[in-house]
């Protein structure tokens, strides 16, 4: 509380204390009440490093395709929890124009990918803010592009896409190209793929991330991406 001068306890603290100990703290929509209080605050909690290390403190919450968009499930706290319409809570709304067309392609670290036609974006569902997403040029005739997987690059922090281009030609079949790019770059980087069979779209066979590599499965046998070296085995 205020005293006579209008001082509270938060004025004998240290800037970097309220931050990245009590406003780390709490919840999001707390945080977002109290960047309206203080200038100081608000720039403290709009660092990538702040923004990252809060969300993983969160719990995970399930995404789902539900009839009025893609939307979050929260998460059933006990068995006498019902999981109705009234808690389920839309981030991206359909449309009679978009309830097809809109697809989820990948999600990381509360980034989504999704894409509607042939256009692709990113978007943070705690803002509700989307961006284009560049992809890699596709070949010149019956070709596509498409996200084969969303992930963070753990030496720069930074998140990358791992994108395939195919040709659907009829008469001769052409091996799929794959590139990485950075999100916020439009300059992507070709992959050597070893294997003719391509991997699974992610949208419809996500891969398995485990101990820092990037899962899918081919056949009988088990194809791996390290998202370190960026290189399939």
């Amino acid at each position: 509380m205020p005293d006579s001068s209008g001082a509270t306890v938060f004025d004998d603290l240290p800037e970097w204390l309220v931050v990245d100990e009590i406003l780390f703290r709490l919840p999001p929509r707390d945080i977002l009440r109290c960047r309206a209080v203080r200038r100081s605050w608000r720039i403290g909690t709009s660092t990538d490093k702040f923004i990252l290390d809060h969300h993983r403190r969160q719990p995970s919450l399930p995404i789902i395709k539900h009839r009025e968009g893609i939307c979050h499930l929260p998460v059933l706290s006990g068995a006498s929890d019902v999981c109705s319409d009234k808690k389920i809570r839309p981030f991206v709304r359909y449309t009679p124009a978009t309830i097809v067309d809109v697809i989820h392609h990948g999600a990381c670290d509360g980034l989504l990918i999704l894409s509607e036609q042939d256009d692709f974006y990113i978007c943070n569902p705690t803002t509700r803010r989307c961006a284009s997403l560049p992809h890699p040029p596709r070949r010149p005739g019956l070709s596509s592009v498409t996200v084969v997987a969303f992930y963070r690059h753990h030496t720069s922090g930074e998140h990358r896409v791992l994108w395939v281009v195919m040709s659907h030609a009829t008469v001769e079949f052409e091996s799929p190209d794959y590139f990485v790019l950075t999100v916020g770059s439009d300059k992507p980087r070709l992959v050597q793929w070893p294997i003719v069979s391509p991997a699974a779209e992610s949208s419809t066979c996500p891969p398995v991330h485990h101990r820092g590599s990037l899962h899918w499965p081919m056949g009988l046998s088990i194809t791996v991406f390290d998202t370190v070296a960026e290189t399939f085995r």
